[in-house]
């Protein structure tokens, strides 16, 4: 895939929109952005007599842009100069770390809780483990098998 837009979430409407396509009114914006690039997006033009664009033509039209010429200065630009620092890099790390106890309760929980939800299925497994037992069981039952037999089959 190619990058048709790359920039904060607020801008991408304006750009599509300063191409000549518009969203409509009850349509989320994630499927709008997603259905412009297909044949679809066509239907979004503003003016029918615009041609719609291709996917190429959507990249060139990012590159040309103020935000496509900052990203790619940007990206031109040594590495070691365009580093900054995270502001609350630590808040990142530590705001949704859980112990090793914690994450596992976390988890039996959950499973606890799928159990007690799907009934039926607890049920039929429950069903399913005493009849497998019994199975099970009912094949050595009466077997006799003495620690020198198990020796014999064991021994090299």
């Amino acid at each position: 895939g190619r990058v048709i837009f790359a920039g904060p979430i607020d801008e991408v409407v304006g750009h599509f929109t300063g191409l000549g396509y518009k969203i409509p009114p009850r349509m989320d914006p994630a499927d709008w952005l997603q259905t412009l690039p297909t044949p679809d997006g066509a239907n979004f033009l503003v003016d029918d007599k615009q041609k719609h664009l291709t996917n190429e033509e959507f990249v060139k039209k990012f590159v040309q842009s103020e935000r496509g010429q900052l990203l790619a200065e940007r990206l031109k630009a040594p590495l070691s100069d365009s580093i900054e620092p995270v502001k609350g890099e630590k808040e990142f790390t530590k705001q949704f770390h859980n112990s090793w106890w914690k994450s596992t309760q976390l988890v039996f929980q959950r499973e606890a809780l799928l159990w007690w939800r799907d009934k039926y299925q607890l049920k039929a497994r429950i069903i399913q483990d005493v009849v497998m037992g019994i199975v099970v069981g009912t094949v050595f039952w009466q077997v006799q098998v003495s620690f020198s037999t198990i020796y014999i089959y064991v021994s090299p």
